[in-house]
């Protein structure tokens, strides 16, 4: 018989061997496919040039990224072929005995794995280019929504995917090769005469242990939950390493815990071969305690990435509902106005001050001020912010009227407030929840000298100055009497573009960004030369701008998080699947000895059906709990960009979950199942 009918009738025969290795590379190339024709897909939408500067970063991203995938499936590959190649030693060396050279068995499996390459090539490219649609119109809808999306093929994606998948195969030969030249015929014959002992760690050491992770947990979760964006960069890194260091704890100690909880329940662990199977699965989480902890850190940042990924596309919505106007320009007191210094309180008097007319180019507009009471601060707010070091926005004022004009504009309902009254406007999660807790009917303030009641038990849902999300700290409105002699510290304009006789938004939107720099630039001419900070600086914010930053920055991390939540979910499935296929062919003799003892099939198949789906729910389950946690952290920042509804990204990674996690989860109990009843079929 030729190498290459014997390598064909390998696979044919090994195929079920050869399910976690194939899937594998299909599911590779099929994210390789689907995320590198991004690119393709978003030509021709029509795209302004600020979101088409995010389709080039995004690219670049993601070519970024690729090389990372790359590096990460081909260690996947790399990992399931050596199983494979562990799997068949008996066979390796039954083929030396009978005269077959190594040379022969390299290019046995050269062929073997051509003809399973080129299969999961071509599937894996059919199903990117079906997959890669959904994308399309996932990205689509992200950077240009309600925009047609229509069918395409990445020419240039297919080829980056053939390329990556030729130089990861190239790899795989190389190392099979390598494996095959340190063949030793007595390895090969007596590698499944094996045994592992299992040994019972100190119960009281591992109660310790487990209660310290938890400790650790619970203080990570905290401070990472509850401290919103108060949090610093290094502070984040120490509490995710402590989150981490926790995890390896806790699973070393369940590891140790978990054949002594097992045995203490006597009617159960004594029932059919629940000793065994518990006894089992304590054997496997001992060995590879680090590789789970790894596991379900993986599995946790594939459930946050993909959750906050698909929660993204609500940006436009955002937009619409926080920006319902065109333009904002405010200005802002840095130093206390200084007599010689030309006076920019008003930004329509300094507009006309260089020659420009700001309220020419809007329909609707409002101005209006904005009043700080320096000795209204955190302490004078009688403990509204309860302890939030974010409170610069919070003693910023607005007059009742002006506030019910600017909702007129916005299209939202006014408020009503007696002389005494005040109400505080709050969209930000965070602090509204501690203005929630402190307001109450007993609740005072002092503002200029007037003292206030709040008109409502609860910080109001609202915001003033346009946003993408829920960005207001807090602002107050109170009656018009109250900051009736006060200084003005922020001047604000906002307004909605005109669109009579024929007048084009761009262009407005051009005209206005050009005024503002013009205006910006002889202010910052005209200011002291004496070191002096500027007193006051102008802030413009447009919604076509916003809409183009928020969007654009959602969809590139939107696009990246699924990418790599995908891959990690993928690795995490893979690693599992391949030591647990592992693990069978090392228990293959403990099997035969429990039919020697009288077990039968459905005995076993329900036993290794227990281990496997222990074996994947353990770190799964941990990761869940990270990840209520985690999710909460990003909620705080995924909100000022704007988020859609929590039930298709909840759907959409249970769903992610079930196929990839799933998938992995059933290939290695059916594949454990046929290894062990392969043994009893030779027996």
């Amino acid at each position: 018989m030729s190498l290459f009918s014997l390598s064909l009738k390998n696979v044919r025969h090994s195929l079920r061997d050869y399910a976690v290795f194939f899937f594998t590379l299909v599911i590779g190339v099929t994210l390789f496919y689907v995320f590198n024709a991004v690119g393709t897909q978003t030509q021709g939408l029509g795209l302004t040039a600020d979101r088409g500067r995010i389709v080039e970063l995004l690219q670049g991203a993601l070519t970024g990224v690729s090389l990372f995938v790359s590096m990460v499936l081909g260690l996947l590959v790399v990992y399931a072929s050596r199983f494979l190649m562990r799997r068949r030693n008996r066979e390796f060396g039954l083929y030396l005995l009978l005269g077959m050279g190594k040379r022969e068995i390299s290019l046995m499996l050269l062929a073997e794995s051509a003809f399973l390459g080129i299969g999961a090539l071509v599937l894996g490219l059919l199903l990117g280019v079906v997959l890669s649609q959904a994308m399309g119109r996932f990205v689509t809808n992200l950077l240009l929504p309600g925009s047609a999306f229509r069918f395409s093929f990445s020419r240039s994606a297919a080829v980056k995917t053939i390329v990556f998948f030729v130089v990861i195969y190239i790899l795989v030969m190389l190392l099979n090769a390598r494996a095959v030249g340190r063949m030793r015929l007595i390895d090969l014959i007596q590698s499944e005469k094996r045994s592992e002992q299992v040994r019972l760690k100190n119960p009281v050491l591992c109660a310790i242990v487990f209660a310290v992770g938890c400790v650790l947990l619970g203080f990570a979760y905290y401070m990472v939950g509850w401290s919103g964006l108060g949090i610093s960069g290094a502070a984040l890194t120490a509490y995710i390493c402590i989150g981490a260091l926790a995890t390896l704890l806790v699973m070393w100690a369940l590891s140790g815990m978990f054949l002594r909880i097992a045995m203490s329940l006597e009617r159960t662990y004594y029932r059919g071969l629940n000793c065994y199977t518990f006894r089992q699965v304590s054997s496997k989480i001992n060995t590879i305690v680090f590789s789970m902890t790894v596991i379900c850190l993986m599995l946790f940042f594939a459930i946050c990435a993909l959750s906050t990924a698909l929660s993204l596309q609500g940006g436009m919505r955002a937009i619409t509902e926080y920006c319902p106007a065109d333009f904002e320009l405010k200005s802002r007191e840095i130093l206390p106005q200084d007599e010689s210094a030309p006076a920019y309180n008003d930004v329509v008097e300094c507009y006309a001050r260089y020659g420009y007319d700001l309220p020419a180019h809007f329909a609707q507009y409002v101005h209006f001020r904005g009043y700080h009471d320096s000795s209204t601060g955190a302490d004078g707010l009688g403990g509204l912010t309860g302890g939030l070091q974010h409170v610069d926005g919070v003693a910023y004022a607005i007059r009742l009227s002006d506030y019910n004009a600017l909702m007129a504009l916005y299209g939202r309902e006014g408020m009503a407030l007696a002389d005494d009254e005040f109400a505080l406007l709050c969209n930000y999660a965070d602090n509204k929840r501690a203005y929630d807790r402190a307001l109450d009917a007993t609740t005072q303030i002092t503002m200029f000298g007037h003292t206030l009641r709040p008109a409502c038990p609860n910080a109001i849902d609202g915001f003033v100055d346009l946003s993408s999300g829920h960005t207001n700290t807090g602002t107050f409105v109170v009656p018009d009497a109250v900051v009736a002699e006060a200084p003005a510290s922020m001047d604000y304009f906002i307004g909605t573009y005109r669109t009579d006789d024929g007048v084009d938004v761009q262009d407005t939107e051009a005209r206005c960004r050009a005024e503002h720099e013009a205006v910006d630039a002889q202010m910052n001419a005209d200011a002291p030369q004496d070191g002096q900070q500027v007193s006051f600086t102008l802030q413009l914010i447009t919604k076509i701008e916003m809409a183009d930053s928020a969007i654009g920055m959602g969809a590139l991390l939107a696009v990246v998080g699924l990418y790599l939540g995908l891959v990690f979910l993928v690795a995490s499935g893979a690693i599992l699947a391949l030591r647990g296929l592992s693990d069978s062919v090392d228990s293959v003799q403990r099997y035969k000895t429990l039919r020697q003892l009288g077990a039968d099939e459905d005995d076993i198949s329900r036993s290794l059906l227990i281990q496997t789906g222990i074996f994947f729910l353990l770190p799964l389950v941990l990761a869940c709990v990270h990840a209520v946690f985690g999710m909460r952290f990003i909620s705080t920042y995924t909100s000022l960009v704007g988020t859609g509804g929590v039930v298709l990204p909840v759907v959409v990674t249970v769903t992610a979950l079930l196929l990839v996690y799933g998938g992995y989860f059933m290939l290695t109990y059916v594949g454990s199942l046929r290894i062990i009843q392969g043994q009893a079929a030779q027996s």
